[in-house]
């Protein structure tokens, strides 16, 4: 196991702001049992992870000041969710985590995996590159136009066979990279559908 494994504050093992992804399953699961019980789970979690947003972009967890972008998505992802669902309220923190995206867009159209505000601490990785394209694509396609155009030129340069590298140095062809890419190659061109985010 490497360090990051380990570490209580890797965003993957910690209770941090890529929870709010549960916001999809959470959601659906009240509405199809019509059942109240999530809503209170939901609010605690709203509650608690949103605070981790700051300036646009959302930290890992109350441990850290950096920003893994795969996280950050998710919990737009999860924000995209309950506006979807009408709950409202958290379009200006959408927006905001949007345009964050935007501006750390780097020239060959990824999109860095770690940041501390300031700078990219990592190269593009494709999993948040393609959550990228799919928040613009949901955001407004027109607003985005050039950063989606980038972004798919950057899926495009790391397909290989019908499947995507988890980096452009990589040769992992990655699982979960090449299921967001192939949607937000097809967002781009169609724009989404909340209901429909994997």
């Amino acid at each position: 196991m490497g360090e990051s494994d380990t570490d209580p504050a890797h965003w993957s093992v910690s209770y941090g702001s890529h929870l709010l992804k549960l916001i999809i399953p959470l959601t659906e699961y009240g509405e199809a049992r019509s059942m109240s019980a999530s809503s209170a789970a939901l609010r605690q979690l709203v509650d608690e992870l949103v605070p981790l947003y700051h300036q646009g972009r959302f930290m890992v967890n109350d441990r850290s000041a950096e920003t893994y972008t795969h996280s950050h998505c998710y919990a737009v992802e999860g924000l995209l969710t309950l506006e979807g669902r009408g709950f409202g309220g958290y379009g200006q923190l959408i927006d905001g985590a949007a345009d964050w995206l935007a501006r750390v867009q780097l020239s060959d159209g990824g999109v860095p995996s770690r940041h501390d505000g300031q700078q990219a601490l990592a190269g593009p990785h494709t999993d948040c590159t393609a959550q990228a394209v799919r928040i613009w694509s949901l955001v407004s396609r027109e607003r985005y136009a050039t950063e989606i155009d980038r972004g798919v030129e950057f899926l495009h340069d790391v397909e290989k066979g019908g499947s995507f590298r988890y980096r452009p140095d990589s040769e992992d062809m990655n699982t979960w990279a090449t299921m967001f890419a192939v949607q937000a190659l097809r967002w781009a061109d169609e724009g989404g559908d909340w209901r429909w985010m994997v």
